[in-house]
């Protein structure tokens, strides 16, 4: 599917009262966005949605962090390491309380690495029902050192 397609998918108008991106906190005047499940993906059960204009959400779900900008990259993971929110990040399931302080680029980072290990822990699990009981579960044994 096209950016354009996915864009004009999941678009809103600013009248659906939302007033500004939760990442970024542009204001929406008449301005299209998009609702995006966050922490938790919507293909995981997610159910919280916030606000976010499409760069925002571009940046989160569909940009690799290999072509984000490096300083901001950079000042968003020490931000996020001085306010101690790189633990757990697999479990969150809200917002952190340090949102409101964070800056975007750390916003994003938390979200987007947030994400990333959600998806990282469901596809372990999925590997480890897959293989469960079968053939090949014998196949790679323990490698101790």
């Amino acid at each position: 599917m096209s950016n354009r397609a996915v864009h004009s998918e999941h678009s809103r108008v600013a009248d659906d009262e939302c007033e500004g991106c939760s990442y970024c906190d542009l204001p929406f005047i008449r301005m299209h966005h998009e609702h995006d499940h966050a922490p938790v993906p919507e293909a995981m059960g997610g159910t919280v949605v916030i606000p976010a204009c499409i760069t925002c959400h571009d940046l989160k779900d569909r940009v690799l962090f290999a072509y984000w900008p490096a300083a901001e990259t950079l000042a968003a993971l020490d931000e996020l390491t001085r306010c101690g929110l790189l633990a757990g990040l697999a479990s969150a399931d809200r917002l952190p309380d340090e949102w409101a302080s964070l800056s975007r680029w750390a916003r994003l980072a938390w979200a987007k690495m947030v994400r990333l290990a959600l998806m990282d822990a469901r596809g372990v699990e999925q590997l480890d029902a897959a293989f469960a009981g079968s053939t090949l579960a014998g196949a790679f044994p323990q490698i101790e050192g």
